[in-house]
């Protein structure tokens, strides 16, 4: 059992803002708010949606962006013994999605270098 970290805006297509970095510290100041709700569900692990890049933002930028919120979020959640899983999501399910593989989510894993962070699929 999991659920989400905040993933931003549903209604207006937002997939998630981990990758945006002018949301980083709505992203933080929500890492606590969801390991308080997964301490009162029993929820042993929560996933990131990453979310989907937004214009005028270079992929070095968004990919530092989100290496540092995951590590943030993988420590954080770590000393309350959670699980965090970052997940890929096809491009036909989310088109623009920043991670669409297995394989970016892993080297994205490699990048944070946490033992607490794992591939949802």
């Amino acid at each position: 059992m999991l659920h989400n970290l905040p993933a931003g805006n549903w209604e207006a297509d937002e997939r998630g803002i981990a990758y945006l970095p002018d949301r980083v510290a709505e992203f933080r100041d929500g890492v606590p708010r969801a390991i308080e709700y997964a301490k009162v569900l029993n929820v042993p692990q929560l996933n990131c949606l990453v979310g989907i890049p937004t214009a005028g933002v270079s992929a070095e930028q968004a990919r530092t962006t989100i290496v540092e919120n995951l590590r943030f979020a993988a420590e954080a959640l770590k000393k309350e013994g959670i699980r965090l899983l970052v997940e890929p999501c096809n491009a036909y399910d989310i088109p623009g999605f920043a991670l669409n593989h297995s394989k970016e989510g892993l080297d994205v894993i490699q990048a944070v270098g946490s033992d607490n962070l794992f591939l949802q699929i």
